[in-house]
């Protein structure tokens, strides 16, 4: 063997061996820190960092103002036209707003057709909202008002899995079975947690203080849209909530799996956000 190939052999092998190092360390701590959600949860991760890229697309062509949609299925209906670069079509697919852990969505497969949140334009004409998708049950909240824009602080909320309450935790009939969900943040990561009570409260308030009300977190003027279900349903979707508590520690704020979404240079709650 010559020597320029013994040496480039070893070169290849060095490298090699850094990148098993790193996976070595890296893999583990992204588990722990997301809370080892799970392969189908790690799917409303994915699906909210889309949400997150189709926002801040729409707000970077429209001076930096997010969608101002009257609830979250017209959000989605918004946010069906942004192209975005996993989706260069648009969030046209109700699955970005499911999950498949939810007890509120019907069984969820990557196997199953595309479902569309827009019909298809007709003669030229605007295309319009699929009543069908009207009918969903989002596994996801989002604030909604005039004010909402990327000016806000990073540490601003702008989705997260439904059912978080007003004193930090999820409720038992939310997706998880009130076992935490995720947070979307302005600054562009997802995060994970248990709960949002630990250490005096995860979240910023607008008045710098922690908070665990995710409300005290948004901008004034603000409400949270989801889906709210009906006594019958909190019963059924509280019974079928998880056995086994899942993860078995809280995130710390801002912690969660990161990513970057900013671009280049049958009810909606009606509480608002007040001084």
């Amino acid at each position: 063997m010559s020597a320029p190939r013994f040496t480039r052999l070893l070169e290849y092998g060095f490298v090699l061996f850094l990148i098993a190092l790193l996976a070595s360390i890296i893999v583990p701590t992204v588990g722990r820190t997301c809370g080892r959600p799970g392969p189908s949860r790690l799917t409303d991760f994915v699906h909210l960092r889309d949400i997150g890229n189709a926002t801040a697309i729409y707000a970077y062509n429209h001076n930096d103002r997010f969608p101002e949609a009257t609830d979250i299925w017209d959000y989605a209906r918004i946010l069906a036209e942004v192209g975005t670069p996993n989706e260069p079509e648009g969030l046209n697919d109700a699955r970005f707003w499911r999950s498949k852990v939810d007890p509120a969505s019907a069984p969820i497969s990557s196997k199953d057709p595309k479902f569309p949140i827009l019909l298809p334009s007709k003669n030229g004409q605007p295309r319009a909202l699929n009543p069908a998708f009207r009918s969903i049950k989002p596994a996801f909240a989002i604030p909604v008002g005039r004010r909402l824009s990327t000016n806000h602080p990073a540490t601003t909320p702008i989705a997260w899995t439904r059912g978080l309450q007003s004193d930090g935790t999820w409720a038992k009939h939310s997706p998880y079975g009130g076992q935490g969900g995720y947070i979307l943040f302005l600054g562009g990561n997802v995060a994970y947690y248990l709960n949002l009570t630990d250490d005096g409260g995860q979240l910023i308030a607008r008045d710098g203080s922690k908070t665990a009300n995710i409300l005290e977190a948004l901008p004034v003027g603000c409400r949270i849209s989801e889906y709210v279900p009906t006594p019958e349903e909190q019963t059924t979707w509280s019974a079928q909530a998880p056995a086994q508590p899942h993860p078995t520690h809280n995130a710390p704020r801002r912690s969660g799996t990161t990513e970057s979404f900013r671009p280049p240079p049958n009810s909606p709650v009606a509480t608002s956000a007040s001084e």
